[in-house]
């Protein structure tokens, strides 16, 4: 997941605010986020879609609650 999340930030985020932030460069950072899109595109089931995001949303909360906490 932290590979994700950092391809995510190196995606959205311009130099700048990810220098502050200390966010590290990752190799390959727009295969991540082009993937979502196009998962996003040929979904078909709009409430499994719904459902498996709500579900990779708390996944997501879990991590960053657990590196909050230090484990």
């Amino acid at each position: 997941m932290g590979y994700i999340h950092k391809s995510i930030a190196n995606y959205l985020l311009d130099d700048h605010i990810k220098k502050s932030l200390e966010i590290p460069t990752v190799p390959l950072k727009k295969v991540v986020p082009n993937a979502l899109r196009l998962k996003n595109e040929i979904t078909l089931n709009r409430e499994k879609q719904i459902e498996t995001g709500n579900q990779e949303q708390q996944s997501v909360l879990q991590d960053y609650k657990n590196n909050i906490s230090g484990h």
